[in-house]
């Protein structure tokens, strides 16, 4: 059970951004590693004795250097722009169609507040809680607005700042398997957008409030499913990485 504990944790840090070879490109520095073991001893302690009631860890320094090295590597891998659906329909009194977008700025991504790792002795559950935040998402869109028998078109470019989400991965002792929470948004954060094009008035109000009350919820969706087919891959990484020790080959 107590190896259990750290494969659990050091499984999270080969595992991201679904991709297997992550597992020998991620690194974590030795002394981080060491202290992260350090923290975890009591709790294996435990683990081994059957202690009642629940018990936790911080890990911050694991974490931090995690996500930086998550950063570095879906740079160079190419995973920071992804492409937004095409959006045609009528708001309010204009035609409005939005095409090539691409969405931007996902592997920003900061630790928001202590990533934790609780163990209740009742439920055998190890918890890990990581609270994240994106400081600046960037967006684009050529537009195409029809609207009192006008229709410019140009380039819609935004960024949504601060949006944050609370990930939650577990470990189940009774079965030997890590399951996930579905990330949930904490904040939806801020939005801004631009345009060129030289647009009247009329027109900055439809693409702005289009922005603001149809990309920005739409937007934040397409992150949420991004984060949470993350998960997903770790959790298949993790479950087959215990499976692995608990099931030599």
């Amino acid at each position: 059970m107590k190896i259990t504990v750290a494969v659990f944790l050091l499984t999270i840090a080969g595992s991201g951004w679904a991709n297997k070879d992550l597992n020998y490109e991620l690194q974590i520095n030795k002394k981080i590693l060491e202290n992260l073991l350090q923290k975890l001893e009591p709790l294996q302690d435990e683990l081994s004795v059957g202690t009642e009631g629940h018990i936790t860890a911080v890990i911050n320094d694991y974490a931090d250097q995690l996500l930086e090295n998550i950063y570095t590597y879906s740079v160079n891998k190419g995973f920071d722009t992804i492409a937004l659906d095409d959006y045609d329909n009528w708001f309010l009194t204009a035609s409005v169609t939005l095409t090539n977008g691409t969405l931007g700025g996902l592997t920003n991504i900061q630790r928001s507040d202590d990533v934790v790792v609780t163990y209740t002795s009742s439920s055998k559950l190890l918890d890990v809680t990581i609270p994240i935040t994106f400081k600046k998402i960037y967006f684009q869109y050529h537009y195409h607005v029809i609207v009192l028998l006008i229709g410019p078109e140009g380039t819609m470019t935004g960024k949504i700042r601060d949006l944050s989400m609370e990930l939650k991965l577990s470990f189940d002792f009774n079965e030997y398997q890590a399951t996930y929470t579905k990330a949930s948004i904490k904040s939806s954060g801020h939005i801004d957008v631009t345009f060129d094009g030289g647009l009247v008035e009329i027109v900055v109000n439809i693409l702005s409030e289009l922005a603001t009350t149809i990309l920005h919820p739409l937007i934040v969706l397409v992150i949420e499913g991004e984060i949470n087919n993350v998960l997903g891959k770790v959790v298949e990484n993790i479950n087959e990485s215990i499976s692995n020790i608990l099931n030599p080959q």
